[in-house]
């Protein structure tokens, strides 16, 4: 089953009007939903509560759903009545407060620290817990952030009281004054952007955002296909681009065995049909390809005649699966995108994107 999520970025007062407009609009392309910013960074000696007017301003303009990190020192200037504000509340407030101002916010939990002991509190508080959402801290210092199994044991804590879970991804234009990158987990630190994001989905988190300024081009594009639930992959040979492949509900370890439905053929014969149209297009004919080389991970494999009625089926190897007669190997995905093919069980979806086009 493809797993369910959303996606944000972060916008900071200091950062300007006209650089936060533009990155909103990057965002928006994109396919983003939500938008974090703050009031408690010390560095930023700007007006905040004509800065965050105008953030809430251009939020509404665009219908995202703005998170302002709020504390007891800043709380006063979040004072807001919208409908797409959330507050986060990070350090200086008590439960009770928290639970005074859910009745009357969209509140956000610090998924980091809120123990289970304070969640069944306001459980028995008949907290309206549908209102809430919760999201991880960065940290912006490096071999600071948490492990990936902390992330994940909070996270399905808080799935028990049907609270969605956030967290961050660190970008490419880092903010400062560190600029160390603001990941939630460390290990995501010096990781390949794309890869952090699926790795946080496959943590059971529900949004995934950009903690940092901003991202190259190629990640905003990256970024763009991962909020529509799609794993972008180049293979050598550049074959079967431009169209969105649905992996099986029941995977296998060893393949992605690419399925009929959505855009390409209703059943598993057009579908087949499809495959071996578009390769004789690019003069790939897979009765001619020898079929006695060793297929490893990464190779993009189509089923031969000797199949029978799988001939034509796409598939990517997962692992080393020796010589198969029956499979004939049309392509290799590049090695940088090795790695997010661990990642398509939980997506489902992915597609050949050019391999001409720039990294």
């Amino acid at each position: 089953m493809t797993k369910k999520f959303e996606t944000g970025f972060s916008v900071y007062l200091s950062t300007g009007k006209e650089k936060n407009g533009e990155i909103i609009g990057k965002a928006v392309k994109a396919g983003t939903r939500y938008v974090f910013t703050s009031l408690n960074i010390s560095e930023e000696q700007v007006d905040k509560q004509s800065e965050l007017e105008n953030t809430i301003r251009l939020c509404t303009e665009h219908n995202l759903n703005l998170i302002v990190d709020i504390n007891g020192a800043t709380k006063n200037i979040a004072d807001i009545n919208s409908e797409n504000v959330y507050l986060r509340i990070d350090d200086g407030f008590t439960v009770d407060e928290i639970l005074n101002l859910s009745g009357e916010n969209k509140v956000v939990l610090n998924a980091s620290t809120v123990t289970e002991e304070e969640l069944e509190y306001m459980k028995l508080k008949n907290a309206n817990f549908s209102n809430m959402l919760s999201l991880h801290n960065f940290y912006p210092k490096r071999f600071t952030g948490i492990s990936k199994k902390y992330l994940l044991e909070q996270n399905l804590k808080y799935k028990k009281y049907g609270i969605r879970t956030m967290a961050f991804v660190k970008g490419d234009e880092l903010r400062g004054p560190v600029y160390e990158g603001l990941p939630t987990v460390e290990e995501h630190r010096n990781m390949r952007f794309l890869t952090s994001c699926l790795d946080l989905l496959a943590l059971n988190t529900d949004v995934i955002l950009i903690g940092d300024v901003d991202l190259s081009d190629e990640n905003w594009k990256e970024f763009g296909y991962f909020s529509k639930g799609i794993i972008p992959l180049k293979n050598e040979h550049n074959i079967l681009t431009d169209k969105v492949f649905q992996d099986r509900r029941d995977s296998s370890e060893y393949v992605v065995r690419a399925a009929a439905g959505g855009n390409i053929g209703e059943t598993r014969k057009d579908f087949c049909e499809y495959i071996k149209k578009e390769l004789a297009e690019d003069n790939i004919d897979i009765e001619k390809i020898s079929s006695d080389i060793p297929i490893k991970k990464g190779d993009v494999l189509v089923s031969n005649s000797k199949y029978l009625r799988y001939e034509g089926e796409l598939e990517i190897a997962l692992k080393n699966l020796g010589i198969d007669e029956k499979r004939c190997i049309v392509s290799k995905i590049i090695e940088k995108d090795m790695e997010l093919l661990d990642y398509i069980n939980i997506v489902k979806k992915f597609e050949f994107v050019n391999n001409n086009d720039s990294d």
